[in-house]
């Protein structure tokens, strides 16, 4: 699992995978590394699913949970701070007082779920799940109202393109021209 997490970010994300990936490490000389009495613990968060990679002297284990960004409610300390007069930093801070609790935690899967969901409301993770967005499907008179508009604007009658875009933007249509 943990090889098509990273073949995912590295189609994805293909700067972060550059800096996170220079030298691999094999689990077994990291287990060398470690004292009987540590642990390594890292997560992940990656198109809908968390990742927790677990790493001890003699154990190594990587858990993967689907997460539906739904249940992935703000901190209510970083809501207070954007009530703030839109206190960024002080919201940034609680972000990064939530990630710096997560390995501590008994309760990692839900600080992960207030992580998301706290990066998500400023906008670090600009994510959106399907179910929030309104997807609209195009019916034969609003694809005839697009082809009606390509050939305006093909025959350089812009009026007439302004009119029928205002028409679809009253469907809940909009259309952006490059």
């Amino acid at each position: 699992e943990i090889a098509l997490l990273r073949k995912d970010i590295e189609k994805n994300i293909p700067e972060y995978f550059k800096i996170t990936n220079v030298k691999k490490a094999k689990i077994n000389n990291i287990q060398k590394k470690i004292n009987n009495n540590e642990a390594i613990l890292d997560y992940y968060f990656f198109n809908d699913k968390v990742f927790v990679v677990t790493i001890s002297k003699d154990y190594s284990k990587i858990i993967s949970k689907d997460i539906n960004l739904n249940d992935c409610e703000p901190d209510e300390k970083v809501l207070k701070a954007l009530y703030d007069d839109l206190n960024t930093p002080k919201a940034l801070a609680e972000i990064f007082s939530i990630s710096k609790k997560i390995s501590k935690s008994q309760n990692k899967l839900d600080l992960v779920k207030t992580l998301i969901g706290s990066a998500n409301l400023i906008g670090l993770l600009n994510y959106r799940s399907d179910e929030k967005i309104v997807k609209k499907e195009l019916t034969k008179e609003i694809e005839d109202l697009i082809k009606e508009r390509k050939i305006a604007r093909e025959n350089k009658d812009y009026k007439e393109s302004d009119r029928i875009r205002g028409i679809l933007l009253e469907l809940g249509i909009e259309i952006k021209d490059t």
